[in-house]
């Protein structure tokens, strides 16, 4: 027997068989006549709109398909009178590969959770080591993050070294003066004129010895 071909559903063809044709002929109830038993089952019971023919009779019962729909399951057992889906050869059928492919999906999903939870515990070990130098007040010296970069001073002093090592100041420019008032100026350019006015300036004696 080639091992590609599924086996046929023998229990099937048989209790189909052994019911007889609804057209009264007395013969064996045909694919078609089951197929629409199934249909008129399907409305009736849960109205849902079934269009099996023939085609689908002839495939479950070569085998293909080994386990159809609750509904549809239901609807062969009412019309070909059985009380197990066994008993007209429906079960589930899982082949080696099917099953080997299913334990490698769920080997990966193991593999990719045990990893989430190694990186969720490591994160967690860092969040509390970070609150706790932040109560001690030691945050800046264990966050690296805070620290200054390589070869980067973090002094703001005015100073800087010299080729000799000594500190050298930075010169700063002077600011200008400020100019003098107007006022001013006038008054000192008045000043001897408003003397000489008085008699006090040079070349004017006084008259009082």
């Amino acid at each position: 027997m080639n091992q590609g071909k599924p086996e046929p559903n023998s229990l099937l063809m048989q209790a189909r068989r052994w019911r007889p044709s609804p057209s009264g002929s007395g013969r064996p109830m045909s694919r078609q006549e089951l197929a629409e038993a199934i249909n008129l089952y399907l409305w009736q019971h849960h109205q849902i709109v079934h269009q099996w023919d023939e085609t689908d009779i002839g495939r479950l019962e070569r085998g293909e398909n080994r386990w159809p729909g609750r509904r549809r399951r239901e609807a062969f057992r009412a019309v070909l009178q059985v009380a197990a889906d066994h008993e007209i050869g429906f079960y589930i059928r899982r082949s080696s590969t099917a099953t080997s492919a299913h334990g490698q999906a769920t080997g990966k999903v193991h593999e990719e959770l045990d990893a989430t939870k190694r990186q969720l515990k490591e994160a967690s070990i860092a969040i509390d080591r970070y609150l706790t130098a932040f109560e001690r007040g030691t945050f800046d010296d264990q966050d690296p993050r805070r620290q200054s970069p390589p070869g980067r001073s973090t002094q703001t002093d005015q100073t800087t070294p010299s080729r000799q090592g000594s500190p050298r100041i930075r010169a700063r420019p002077n600011p200008r003066p400020a100019p003098l008032p107007k006022n001013s100026r006038c008054s000192e350019a008045r000043s001897p004129r408003s003397s000489d006015r008085a008699g006090t300036g040079p070349g004017r004696h006084s008259s009082k010895p």
